[in-house]
């Protein structure tokens, strides 16, 4: 069914014109080869599960003929010989081919079983009882339906799983949503699974599910000059500072992408983020007055009004300014001074930040950040009566040299900039980009190569049950070897060493009886 489903993909795509007739035929032949081998390998499970379990017989009849050969040997001596050389020949090269199938399949199979015992070795016992099987046929599900593996996706679910994403998510569409993200973003699926959960645990408070996070992350590296790789990056310097500031991580990624409109990228955007956030705040005596300067503080009336009616202050005006000149002349009274010095407006000032009374414009009267719409639109409205020269000193002055750069781009993009970034990202999602990118002949390919995986381990998990019987019944021969003392180990040594000289010379030599008709 799966491969038909692809044909008929590659015949509408040659219908369409969109790949060439060379190309279609190439297919037409893929196809063919995939279905023959699959065939092959079926026929070869039968034939060794048969065998398996009609050695008994074999032996026995291995006898009766070799009584019955040696009989007609008597007959027909070069006759004989001549059929035993194309039988063995025969036998050597349908083992062969046989062998190299099966062996193919048996390791992928090995290896897929190795890939899903790294994951349960990260989950809870009980997680592991319950859930064994489900996740098991997930992964091979979405090897059979992606261009992935069924071992890359037990990989996928492994670092989900270390990530802390909740098994019952990952089964509803974690593990999906983490493929999308591999595909969109042309990342290996297990850095497409450390980004989503990384992007989970940083903004945890965003409750976001996995395929959530892959939409955005899709949505920011298609809106924008960026990739989800450099995302990446730019996510591992911010994120732990925006999410602690409370910026949500759809308003991280759409500055991010903004950036990267604007030249920065990478780490390099993550870092500038990440300092500007900081300094929203003014933590300097040089910063708190350019806020002051520029308009950047807020005061809550009501508190300072109610405060300033109960000790019998009144204020000139509602502004910072006279707040603070007010509150430090009422300090210095009670003081005893005469004059207002500098250290009481000082202490007016740390008492006004201490109370809540006045804070930074870009947060609202509970302590809540803005979002990034709001606070670009307050540096575009603040700033821009300034000149070039004044806007560049002002902004250096509020973030540093480093965030100056984030501070210039939010306020050259303003609101509308956020805004419209913000609303691109959103008609985006990680499930179409990927299907747009599979939509191809050489996607088509890709899906049906993990298919055939999936069939193959499917196929050498059908072996491995009695290629572990096998394994333990010569582990077996071996403790018993090793148990037995150094003078029996010597003497078989002996004995085995004269054997292969034996098997060595007679091997030759029975070569050579059977080329003795031609000979003569």
């Amino acid at each position: 069914n799966r491969l038909q489903s692809v044909q008929d993909q590659v015949n509408e795509q040659f219908a369409r014109g969109e790949i060439g007739e060379g190309q279609y035929r190439a297919f037409q032949r893929e196809v063919a080869k995939t279905e023959q081998e699959l065939r092959n390998l079926e026929g070869r499970l039968s034939d060794v599960s048969k065998e398996l379990g009609n050695q008994s017989g074999f032996v026995k009849q291995l006898g009766k003929d070799y009584q019955e050969s040696f009989d007609k040997a008597k007959e027909s001596l070069g006759n004989t010989f001549e059929q035993a050389k194309k039988l063995g020949a025969g036998l050597t090269a349908v083992g062969a081919a046989a062998a190299a199938g099966l062996g193919i399949a048996v390791g992928k199979a090995a290896d897929f079983e190795q890939g899903m015992a790294n994951v349960y070795s990260v989950m809870a016992p009980d997680e592991v009882r319950e859930f064994k099987d489900e996740l098991k046929d997930l992964a091979v599900t979405m090897g059979a339906q992606t261009k992935y593996s069924a071992t890359e996706a037990a990989q996928g679910i492994e670092e989900l799983v270390k990530a802390g994403v909740d098994v019952k998510d990952i089964l509803n569409g974690g593990l999906s949503g983490a493929l999308s993200l591999a595909t969109a973003g042309e990342l290996d699926l297990a850095d497409a699974a450390e980004i989503a959960s990384t992007v989970l645990n940083a903004f945890r408070d965003d409750a976001l599910s996995v395929q959530q996070a892959a939409d955005i992350l899709a949505g920011a590296a298609n809106a924008s000059a960026t990739s989800v790789q450099e995302l990446k990056f730019g996510l591992s310097q911010s994120a732990s500072v925006a999410s602690s500031v409370g910026l949500s991580f759809k308003d991280t990624a759409t500055a991010l992408a903004v950036f990267a409109q604007n030249g920065l990228k990478g780490s390099d955007a993550g870092t500038s983020l990440k300092t500007m956030l900081m300094r929203l705040q003014p933590s300097t005596d040089a910063a708190y007055n350019e806020f002051k300067r520029l308009g950047l503080l807020t005061v809550d009336t009501q508190k300072v009004m109610e405060y300033f009616a109960k000790v019998g202050i009144k204020p000139a005006s509602e502004s910072v300014d006279d707040i603070t000149a007010a509150l430090a002349g009422y300090i210095a009274k009670m003081d005893g001074a005469k004059t207002v010095s500098g250290k009481y407006f000082k202490q007016a000032q740390d008492m006004i930040e201490a109370n809540g009374w006045v804070y930074s414009s870009f947060y609202d009267a509970n302590g809540q950040l803005k979002d990034m719409a709001d606070i670009a639109d307050l540096l575009h409205t603040h700033l821009a009566s300034l000149s070039d020269m004044q806007r560049q000193a002002a902004l250096n002055t509020i973030f540093g040299s480093d965030a100056i750069r984030a501070g210039n781009i939010l306020y050259k993009e303003g609101a509308e900039g956020i805004n419209s970034m913000a609303e691109a990202m959103s008609k985006i999602s990680a499930n179409d980009v990927a299907a747009q990118k599979l939509d191809t002949f050489k996607g088509t390919i890709e899906q049906l190569n993990g298919s055939l995986e999936t069939a193959q381990i499917s196929i050498g998990s059908a072996l491995i049950p009695a290629l572990r019987a096998l394994t333990g019944l010569v582990q077996g021969v071996v403790d018993v070897f090793n148990s037995l003392p150094a003078g029996v180990q010597s003497a078989i040594a002996i004995f085995g060493a004269f054997v292969a000289v034996l098997g060595l010379t007679a091997g030759p030599l029975l070569m050579l009886i059977g080329f003795l008709p031609q000979i003569a």
